[in-house]
Parts: structure tokens; C-alpha cells; sequence
């Protein structure tokens, strides 16, 4: 045996068990994670406690909860904190108040949705029940159940005795925006092009006056006419408190309510999907052990090889998928659970595409070298464009949505179509190379 072939295959062996060390450890941790050290920190505030690393389980399980620090789930799937909220029923009939109730429900979701990111809501008993994905009352969520969240604009009396007839409304914005700077804080209203017209004209009569904004027939903060006619379709009304900034916007984005509510009781709440979270976790686990199984079956090294790129592509796609989740505050609801499992099943059809076609033609006589390159060659065009599709349906949610929801989906798509090119490509073709330099590509092994 020349000194090349043995340097070949030391090379080859060092190769498959860094390789294999990476994704036992990429494993471990992933699915049990590992506890914060924490070190004292001297400072001129004395000392305090900080987390000198924080490496968390991220592959979504039932053994270990600590994967939801960095895929938290939303209310529905995951719990949260809970606000109990109810109006006074009046003379309205229990039909009536239980359909008002409703109605509310969606609006305190909208509203809620804006300080977490994501909430769920349901009414039983007379009340509303709104959980959000936190784990302690939350006074910025509060303040924004109680107010009916009607908005008006008008000027002073003549004699300023008081305000006078509503000039523009809610439905005379388009959008709203709030942001800060220094000790002010800003509601940007962008018009309509009704709302706009309405503004210019009042113009005339009124440039140089307050215009005073209203919450629910009370006047909150004011805004100076300007003389110049408003081109840009954006009002600016500028107050010293962050609340009511911050209360304007999200009343003006959710819509009124027909009736003020009450906050009743506040309490840490269970999942009201959490069953559906676990058994959709064990059925995925399921499933992909059924994979393996028959990828073993099918072929004995070869199978297994197969097996250890389904188990390291899980664990470098649920990583990623925690990496972006983490930084865009991002809540794991039902719906982007299917799309994440959708993007799992595309890489599973792909790497038993490819595997099964070398296993038909290992069958047929060929080598196991000339059966791989067949099937990764077979299979290039079709999984080119398939992967290919997936990645420009990301793209195209990336940039369409940005930020939200959508475009985070966007991203773990787009995400998921280029791992899977490169471990069925690059992984799977490597970890392959590596075992016929060991043990010899007519190997009982393969069979």
C-alpha cells in the first residue's frame, strides 16, 4: 500500500470524525443546551451578577425547555402572561354584548401584537382572555386594553371656551408612526388623500392655531397649523409623555372599540395549543426516524451516512433558525410551524431522492463510486430547480415583508433551500468520498 493511499485515508478518517464530533456535540447542545456562568461584574454601581456565555438548547423538544429562550412560541403554542379584561354589559343583550365582546377581542390582539410581537385571544365567561408571550405583567400591554381608542381633531372655540366640531378623524389617516427624541415624543399621522385635502383647506381659516388630537372625547396633545400646505401627506403632533404617543398609534393601527374596558385580573397562563406543540414535535421526531430507518434498510453504510446528514442538517437549520429568531424577536406560531416542517420534508425528498437513486443503481450492478456520481448528477437539474423555486418564493418574502413575519419566514426559506443544496452536495458527497477511500468503494458495506 503506497504512502499516499494511507495518507489518504488518515486524512479521510480525521475528516469523518471531526465531522462526526461536530454533530454529536451540535446535537447535545442543541437539544439540552448548557446553563449561563455567571461572573461579578465591578463597576462604579458596585457589583452586580452577568452572564459570561449563554449557549441554549435550539432544536424544539420535549426534554428540555430551555429552546424556547431561543424559538419562543407563540401565546397559543406557548404560554404566556394573561390579561382578563370585561365591559359593563348595559341594556345590551347577552347576544349582542357577547358579539361587541368579540369584536373588542380582535382589536386588543391587534393592540397587544404591537408591544410583543404576538398575542391570542378568546372570549368565554363575559370576558376576554388576551395571552401574551412574556412571562410577567407587563404595564405597556395594560394601558393599551382600557381606552375605546377613538381619535378626532378639532380647534379651540372662538372664544376658547372649549373645542369646537371634529374637523378630520381616524378614518382621514392612512398610517401612524411614533417615535422618540430626547424628552419628545412624536405621532406622525400619513393622511389620505381626502385627509390631506381636508387639511389644506383648513388652512385658510386656521394656520397659526392649535389643533388639538382627542382620545375618546379627550384632548391629549396639540399641534401647531403650520402656514404652508402639507405636501408630503404627513401631520406631526408632538407630546412630552411616551404614553400617549405610544397609545395614539396603536389605537389609530388596531381601530376603536364600541365600549371601554377593565382590566380585571392578571396571572401567568398555560398554552392553549400546547398539546398540539409536543405532538407536532414527536410526530417531526417520528417521521424522521422512519427516514433513517429505511435509508439503513436500503443500504448499510450508505444508509447510515444518510441518516448522519439528515441528523446534522436538522441540527445546523434549527441553529440558524434560532440564530434569526433570536435577533428579530420572532414568535413560532402555527402557521410558521408548517412552513418550517414543509422546509424539512423539501430537504428529506431531496436526500432520498438522491440516495435512492444510487441504491437502483448499486442494484443494477455499477459501483459504488459511479452509483453516487450518477445520482448526484441525475438529480442536479431537478433539485436545482426545486431548491431554486423555494429560494426565490424566500427572496421574494424577504424583501416584500422585511421585518415582519412573513419576511422572517421568508428568510428561514430561503435559508433552508441553500443547506439544503450544500449538504446534499457538499456534505453528503464528502462524508461519502471519505468512506470509499476507507473501506473501498466495492465494499460489502454498501450492499
Amino acid at each position: 500500500m503506497s504512502k499516499n493511499v494511507v495518507l489518504n485515508r488518515v486524512v479521510c478518517a480525521i475528516v469523518l470524525l471531526a465531522l462526526l464530533a461536530a454533530t454529536v456535540a451540535g446535537a447535545f447542545l442543541g437539544i439540552k443546551g448548557r446553563n449561563t456562568q455567571m461572573v461579578t461584574i465591578h463597576d462604579d454601581d458596585g457589583d452586580h451578577q452577568e452572564a459570561l456565555y449563554r449557549q441554549v438548547a435550539f432544536i424544539p423538544n420535549t426534554v428540555n425547555e430551555n429552546w424556547r429562550e431561543a424559538i419562543v412560541p407563540s401565546a397559543a403554542l406557548g404560554g404566556g402572561y394573561s390579561y382578563t379584561v370585561t365591559a359593563e354589559q348595559g341594556d345590551m343583550t347577552d347576544a349582542d354584548f357577547t358579539k361587541a365582546l368579540k369584536s373588542a377581542a380582535k382589536v386588543l390582539k391587534t393592540r397587544a401584537e404591537l408591544v410583543t410581537g404576538d398575542a391570542s385571544v378568546k372570549v368565554e365567561d363575559k370576558q376576554i382572555v388576551l395571552t401574551v408571550p412574556e412571562t410577567a405583567y407587563n404595564s405597556a400591554v395594560a394601558m393599551l386594553l382600557s381606552p375605546v381608542g377613538k381619535y378626532t381633531l378639532a380647534f379651540p372655540n372662538a372664544d376658547n371656551s372649549g373645542l369646537g366640531e371634529t374637523v378630520m378623524d381616524a378614518g382621514d389617516v392612512k398610517q401612524s408612526y411614533y417615535y422618540a427624541n430626547n424628552s419628545t415624543y412624536s405621532i406622525q399621522l400619513q393622511l389620505t388623500k381626502k385627509g390631506v385635502s381636508k387639511f389644506n383647506a383648513l388652512l385658510a381659516d386656521h394656520a397659526g392655531e392649535a389643533l388639538y388630537l382627542l382620545q375618546d372625547g379627550q384632548a391629549v396633545a396639540a399641534a401647531t397649523m403650520s402656514a404652508s400646505l402639507l405636501s408630503d401627506g404627513v401631520m406631526t403632533i408632538s407630546t412630552s409623555d411616551w404614553t400617549t404617543a405610544f397609545t395614539a398609534v396603536a389605537c389609530l393601527r388596531s381601530g376603536a372599540m364600541s365600549t371601554a374596558m377593565t382590566v380585571q385580573t392578571t396571572a401567568v397562563a398555560d398554552a392553549t395549543l400546547g398539546n398540539l406543540l409536543n405532538t407536532i414535535i414527536l410526530a417531526a421526531g417520528a417521521v424522521l426516524l422512519l427516514c433513517c430507518v429505511w435509508m439503513l434498510v436500503r443500504n448499510r453504510l450508505t444508509g447510515l451516512l444518510g441518516a448522519w446528514t439528515l441528523v446534522a442538517q436538522v441540527v445546523l437549520f434549527c441553529l440558524l433558525t434560532a440564530l434569526i429568531a433570536v435577533s428579530a424577536n420572532w414568535k413560532m406560531s402555527v402557521l410558521s410551524m408548517i412552513v418550517l416542517l414543509l422546509c424539512e420534508v423539501s430537504f428529506v425528498y431531496g436526500l432520498l431522492l438522491v440516495l435512492g437513486r444510487m441504491a437502483s443503481a448499486m442494484g443494477k450492478g455499477r459501483g459504488s463510486r459511479a452509483a453516487a456520481g450518477a445520482a448526484f448528477d441525475g438529480s442536479f437539474k431537478f433539485l436545482a430547480i426545486f431548491y431554486g423555486v423555494i429560494l426565490a418564493v424566500g427572496l421574494v418574502l424577504m424583501f416584500a415583508f422585511q421585518s415582519g413575519m412573513v419576511g422572517i419566514l421568508g428568510r428561514f426559506m430561503a435559508i433552508s433551500a441553500v443547506l439544503s443544496v450544500a449538504m446534499i452536495y457538499v456534505f453528503l458527497r464528502l462524508v461519502l468520498s471519505c468512506s470509499f477511500a476507507l473501506f473501498g468503494e466495492k465494499s460489502a458495506l454498501y450492499k
